[in-house]
């Protein structure tokens, strides 16, 4: 059996260990299009505040390790751009020579995660303006704060990485300014909870600006933000932590909409894990994103690959392991409960 596995990190990572437990003899590819498999997200944001010192304690796995370890290839900087289900294969380009190739498999898994929202907001591509995902993404915050004296920076996004954002940046001394949409920090606790972390973040002088948006920003020489309320923040740095949206640009190729739906069911020979997935909300029906614990995935889809399992009957209850911590409609809004639904 070949296994080919779109994505390298969580989900992708933990489902090609589990399968080798349970198959030696399986040939198993990772294609992760960034430039390194197996990362430690999680601690992404205490790198940038200088928590972690040392770079390469993100870096768990090398591909020469996983080989080595697990006789499982891993191709870096190698896109998956198209799937072909008819021929069984994939369509790969090598970042690194820009060149374009063909691979079959036999089963394809699909865990390419997701990737940080960047809306159509005047100005937002302004090179002072950041998103956290991976490794690369705290470089260039960490080289632009050594570069430039950073004094000041904005959060826009109050869940758990711009509250990570928020302790690391401080932690290096920046004054911080948080702006969230909503009218609390950490959508998913109850306002009892949240009103406790507002006051703990003011204790910290921490500007709050809750339940207030981000209009535009005027990037011509300061970099100012403008607020739906009216309000101005002028700051040296932005970090955007407002959402993510699917990683899953291929599966629109093969009218999969770009997300892979799952639960109602599994298409023969290819399976979905982490934040690429879909899944309709059982109370309204509406589509919602199935973010969940790629690891604990990984493990769910390693058992099923090696047994052979190809599709699940709609109704099943989400396998264990696999329970999401959080999810939202494919717009990136709160999942698809109206009203009393989300008691």
């Amino acid at each position: 059996m070949k296994v080919i596995i779109v994505g390298g990190v969580a989900g992708g990572a933990s489902t090609a260990a589990r399968l080798r437990r349970l198959d030696e003899n399986a040939e198993i590819i990772i294609f992760e299009k960034g430039k390194h498999i197996s990362f430690a997200n999680c601690g992404i944001p205490y790198y940038c505040g200088d928590v972690i010192k040392d770079r390469e304690k993100l870096l768990l796995l090398t591909p020469a390790q996983i080989d080595a370890m697990f006789n499982i290839e891993a191709r870096v900087e190698a896109e998956v751009i198209k799937i072909n289900r008819e021929k069984k294969t994939v369509t790969v380009l090598d970042k690194q020579s820009d060149i374009e190739y063909e691979e079959t498999y036999d089963k394809l898994v699909l865990s390419p995660g997701a990737s940080p929202l960047k809306p159509n907001i005047p100005g937002i591509n302004d090179e002072r303006i950041f998103t956290v995902r991976n490794v690369p993404d705290a470089d260039a915050i960490k080289n632009y704060i050594r570069k430039n004296n950073v004094k000041n920076a904005v959060i826009v996004g109050g869940g758990f990485i711009g509250l990570e954002m928020v302790e690391n940046l401080k932690h290096l001394g920046i004054k911080i300014s948080l702006v969230e949409g909503a009218t609390q920090v950490l959508a998913p606790v109850d306002s009892e909870i949240a009103a406790q972390i507002h006051n703990h973040l003011r204790e910290k002088d921490v500007n709050l600006y809750i339940f207030d948006g981000v209009k535009s920003f005027e990037t011509d020489r300061d970099l100012t933000i403008n607020l739906y309320s009216g309000k101005q923040i002028k700051t040296d740095l932005v970090i955007l932590a407002i959402g993510v949206k699917p990683e899953s640009k291929f599966a629109k190729n093969r009218n999969v909409g770009g997300r892979v739906q799952i639960h109602s069911f599994v298409h023969a020979g290819f399976f979905s894990s982490h934040d690429s997935a879909s899944e309709n909300f059982r109370i309204s029906g509406k589509a919602r994103f199935a973010r969940g614990t790629g690891i604990g995935k990984g493990e769910v889809y390693g058992i099923e690959l090696r047994k052979g399992r190809t599709y699940r009957k709609g109704g099943d209850e989400p396998a264990k392991g696999a329970e999401r911590t959080g999810s939202s409609d494919p717009d990136g809004s709160p999942s698809g409960m109206e009203g009393d639904q989300r008691r």
